[in-house]
């Protein structure tokens, strides 16, 4: 079983982040009995979107997508909410917000997804309120790395997918 999450953004940059699960009697094997989250089960990077509107910005993820993960079971992404403050007012007014809806349900649509499948989370879910640099520290102690330039959108990804394999008793 292979789960790709995505942690998009509106301005041009989404974190990806895979797990490829073994079989083991004809059930996935968790986590937790491998030992310590190993490199070889995840990947994760991040994509450039490019466009220069809403619709080909999600035909270039898709493209993305096809291109370095090709096929997956499962789907986890972050979902967007909206904000309160003048910073989060101004995201919904530009169409933000929406938009990163609409592209979740683009990807979970165009790669036909079934619901039971799509997992959806607030960043407040599945990270709370911490912040960028307490994650990737999170994310190098829980992978084995010392500390080096790995893009924060693909370790919001995969900190998101790690959440996810933990709240779906993947892990431990």
């Amino acid at each position: 079983m292979k789960i790709l999450a995505l942690d998009p953004s509106a301005m041009h940059k989404t974190g990806w982040a895979t797990v490829h699960l073994e079989w083991e009697n004809g059930e996935t094997l968790p986590l937790a009995k491998r030992g310590k989250l190993t490199r070889e089960e995840w990947d994760w990077g991040f994509w450039e979107i490019d466009g220069w509107n809403f619709q080909c910005r999600c035909n270039d993820l898709k493209e993305h997508i096809i291109a370095t993960v090709d096929e997956f079971d499962q789907l986890v992404i972050e979902w967007p909410m909206f904000y309160g403050s003048s910073k989060g007012q101004i995201a919904a007014e530009k169409g933000y917000t929406i938009n990163l809806a609409g592209l979740a349900m683009y990807i979970a649509g165009w790669f036909q997804v079934h619901w039971k499948d799509v997992h959806l989370y607030t960043a407040p879910s599945w990270k709370g309120t911490v912040k960028k640099a307490i994650t990737a520290r999170r994310f190098y102690r829980l992978f084995g790395l010392s500390e080096m330039t790995v893009d924060h959108n693909a370790i919001d990804a995969c900190m998101m997918l790690v959440h996810h394999c933990n709240h779906v008793g993947l892990t431990k």
